[in-house]
């Protein structure tokens, strides 16, 4: 199991992934716990098997802001 916080980053997924996707490549299945942002798929589909969960803490949060 390894972990990975992004923090605040404002630059694409693209740039941010390019040098570990072959780091990814190595787990059997890499887990994605995401706030609910999805465009990080665009930038890993068809490279790494990916499972995903939405962030049980963002769930509610970005329901009571709406």
């Amino acid at each position: 199991m390894a972990g990975l916080d992004i923090g605040n980053y404002n630059g694409t997924w693209d740039k941010l992934f390019r040098k570990s996707i072959e780091v990814f490549k190595r787990f059997s299945q890499f887990l994605l716990i995401t706030d609910g942002d999805i465009s990080i798929l665009d930038s890993v589909k068809d490279t790494v098997n990916i499972l995903i969960q939405r962030c049980l803490w963002h769930i509610p949060y970005q329901a009571w802001k709406r």
